[in-house]
């Protein structure tokens, strides 16, 4: 179970990568030899029980930066992992996904979140993503579900 859980990260952070170069999109900060850092995250519940499944999502993303040195071409790019559950709820929780998706927006050098785990969380985070004023920030998930996120919901 955990290796498609890991291949599925890893493509992901390739993914959000190259989409993170593709967009034009400069973020602050040099990252060596005069190239612009991107920032992809992941939005993901750390804590509660899926806090090891996201573990390994960060974890292989990380490994996959490390091992192409962070680099694509002249960008660098770093994992900022988030974190849309609480202590008291442990899973994810509305207004952490609310702070969250503000967060994601505020930060100019992101470019693309992974996540979220449920579809409820990224239902609450999309409108928001879609209002950053680079553009809809790019955001791919290896687990939600629920087709009315990107389409009208036909009920029945």
């Amino acid at each position: 179970m955990a290796k498609p859980i890991v291949a599925v990260a890893v493509v992901a952070a390739g993914a959000l990568g190259l989409a993170a170069c593709a967009s034009g999109n400069s973020g602050g900060g040099g990252g060596g030899g005069g190239g612009k850092t991107l920032i992809i995250s992941t939005d993901l519940p750390l804590q509660g029980a899926n806090k090891d499944a996201s573990d390994s999502t960060n974890n292989a993303i990380q490994l996959y930066l490390d091992s192409i040195g962070s680099k694509v071409g002249d960008y660098t790019i770093k994992l900022q992992p988030y974190d849309d559950s609480t202590a008291a709820a442990a899973k994810w929780d509305s207004a952490q996904c609310t702070a969250n998706a503000k967060a994601h927006v505020a930060n100019k050098a992101e470019v693309a979140v992974m996540g979220t785990l449920n579809s409820g969380c990224a239902k609450i985070e999309v409108p928001i993503l879609n209002q950053d004023p680079n553009g809809p920030m790019l955001m791919l998930s290896h687990a939600n579900t629920n087709v009315g996120l990107t389409k009208t919901w036909d009920p029945g």
